[in-house]
């Protein structure tokens, strides 16, 4: 009985060590986590191309209106956001009523579609733009490109949206009831609604060279 009583007490000893050393293990191994956590969140601060433009690319992946980050520099971030033409987003026909008081469906004017479809634009460019200051808090300065399909253009690509956010200005127009009135708002902005049912049409970047050449290589890579 009293091999086994030390034995039973060896177990013992031997069990408690094993629990010290694997809760010494597991704390090794959360301080390296929290250091790389700490370093990549310092990183992110930074604005560090690297970090940042992997952490957006991971946000962005599941957006309804894919984006891509495109460039950091310094406290600068460039975004590109791809939109679909109006048909794909506003439906032709809006629910109604006949004189007689019956459910009907309605055909929407132009001016009508033209206005969801711009109400559409603005809401997606506030979103990307939000997720860009929430995952890079580096960033002070979103300058977002919105490109759109067109059969019409060379590439197949057309910008159709222009526009800088930094967190000023979009602590403000974050909480506007009219997001594609935020649209214009926004400094160095660049919109064309074309006739009297304001049309959101392609917008010129030949004087911007460098967002130029980007449209240009975006559509080089979806047609590859």
């Amino acid at each position: 009985m009293g091999r086994l009583r030390q034995a039973r007490a060896r177990v013992d000893d031997e069990l408690v060590l094993a629990v010290a050393a694997e809760k010494e293990r597991r704390e090794v191994d959360r301080q390296a986590e929290q250091a790389r956590l700490d370093e990549e969140w310092e990183r992110l601060c930074r604005n560090e191309p690297d970090v940042a433009i992997a952490a957006l690319e991971r946000a962005f992946a599941d957006n309804e209106a894919p984006a891509a980050p495109l460039d950091c520099d310094g406290e600068r971030t460039t975004v590109a956001m791809e939109f679909q033409r109006p048909e794909a987003i506003v439906p032709e026909r809006k629910p109604a009523r006949t004189p007689t008081g019956k459910p009907t469906l309605k055909k929407r004017t132009k001016t009508e579609i033209n206005r969801l479809y711009l109400e559409a634009l603005g809401s997606n460019v506030l979103a990307t733009v939000k997720e860009t200051f929430a995952v890079a808090p580096g960033t002070q300065v979103v300058q977002l490109l919105v490109i759109r399909r067109d059969g019409k253009h060379s590439g197949g690509l057309a910008a159709i949206y222009l526009g800088e956010f930094d967190r000023d200005h979009y602590e403000g127009a974050s909480g506007s009831r009219d997001p594609a009135e935020v649209l214009t708002r926004a400094p160095e902005a660049v919109l064309k609604l074309k006739g009297r049912a304001e049309e959101v049409a392609p917008i010129d970047l030949s004087d911007k060279e460098g967002l130029a050449t980007v449209l240009d290589q975006v559509a080089d890579g979806l047609n590859s």
